[in-house]
């Protein structure tokens, strides 16, 4: 096989690999702002030591995407 053939199956291998990272990185990304929320609604919550029932809906909501996000 000659460079030239050799360099253009490296590239694409490259290539695949790029897209590959870059996915993961944006998915991580999300995720761990999703976490980030998730823990400071909680904390807003409780902070006072009393939790209203919007507060509640309001954490279980922030959680429940946190975990959709983790499942995919």
């Amino acid at each position: 096989m000659e460079l030239v053939g050799v360099l253009a199956v490296v590239n694409g291998i490259l290539l695949i690999l790029s897209a590959l990272f870059g996915k993961k990185y944006r998915d991580t990304k999300k995720f761990l702002k999703e976490l980030a929320e998730a823990i400071e609604e909680t904390y807003k919550a409780i902070e006072d030591n009393k939790v209203t029932e919007q507060e509640l809906k309001d954490v279980v909501k922030q959680w429940r995407d946190v975990l959709n996000l983790y499942r995919r």
